[in-house]
């Protein structure tokens, strides 16, 4: 991974300067070689390969970064630069000077902030024992790209998704959260027709007295039939007008005309069919 590091014009007035050439590379590379704590992680041989020196170069300026320092103008660590640790070395006073705000304008504040609290994200997941970003992804270190954003908080994702092994568990993850959320929703359709149809039970019970609990039965297994849409819906429920009374006196009176073998003739029909007839028979 590529990093940078803060270099201070103030180097030059550093007690670091007056060493020899080859000690003075070797610190320039262990600055450009350091994590964001100030950790060096490197063997002996493989500093001296990124400084081009030799080995005996490198222990000697390895053993004066070791060593306490009087002219160094940092009395911290009394002066010394380095200290060993598992694995390479730590630079003392790495993250003083890393977070040393060398400018005070309004843009330069806002960009430090934003690199705190991006450390404070990263800091949350190693203590969850992940790297910043997630298996199986590149990018930010949310593991989606920067322009992936989203109205669910990122850090929520970044730690839930995070906690998988891999890309292939987090489509796994994906599809069956997909299928409950499916499986939730046909239930409470589901759920929501069956109430509808006590409701429409219910209302169409209280003409039992009226028109009988047979007739009534008709008129519910007809007007519930339910279609197969994406949303079902009963067959009462796609009538542009609907009165549960009016529908059953409607319903009554069809079923007796059907019982005497006549059909239903309104009294508009009947005025029709007169004016016609004395039309036909020269009255009008």
């Amino acid at each position: 991974m590529i990093g940078f590091v803060k270099l201070s014009s103030g180097i030059i007035q550093s007690s670091i300067m007056s060493e020899s050439y080859p000690t003075r590379i070797v610190w320039i590379a262990m600055l450009a070689m350091s994590d964001c704590d100030g950790n060096v992680f490197s063997s002996t041989s493989g500093l001296s390969r990124a400084a081009n020196v030799t080995l005996e170069e490198t222990k000697a300026a390895l053993q004066t970064f070791l060593s306490p320092d009087d002219d160094s103008r940092t009395k911290d660590f009394d002066g010394k630069r380095i200290e060993i640790i598992d694995g390479g070395w730590k630079i003392l006073n790495y993250k003083k000077y890393r977070e040393f705000s060398y400018s005070s304008s309004h843009e330069a504040v806002r960009k430090r902030r934003y690199r705190d609290r991006k450390r404070s994200d990263n800091n949350d997941l190693n203590q969850m024992g992940h790297s910043g970003t997630c298996p199986g992804h590149g990018g930010t270190k949310y593991g989606h790209s920067a322009s992936a954003s989203a109205s669910v908080s990122f850090s929520d994702l970044n730690k839930q998704y995070c906690s998988l092994e891999s890309f292939s568990d987090l489509n796994k993850h994906k599809a069956e959260t997909e299928k409950k959320i499916i499986k939730e929703k046909k239930f409470r359709d589901k759920r929501d027709n069956v109430d509808r149809l006590k409701k429409f039970e219910t209302e169409c019970k209280s003409f039992s007295e009226k028109y009988g609990d047979e007739m009534i039965d008709e008129f519910i297994t007809y007007w519930s039939e339910t279609d197969r849409g994406k949303i079902p819906k009963m067959r009462f429920e796609k009538q542009t007008t609907w009165e549960t009374g009016k529908r059953l006196a409607t319903w009554h009176r069809n079923q007796m005309y059907r019982e005497r073998g006549t059909k239903f003739i309104s009294s508009c029909d009947k005025t029709m069919s007169t004016i016609e007839k004395m039309k036909r028979e020269g009255k009008l």
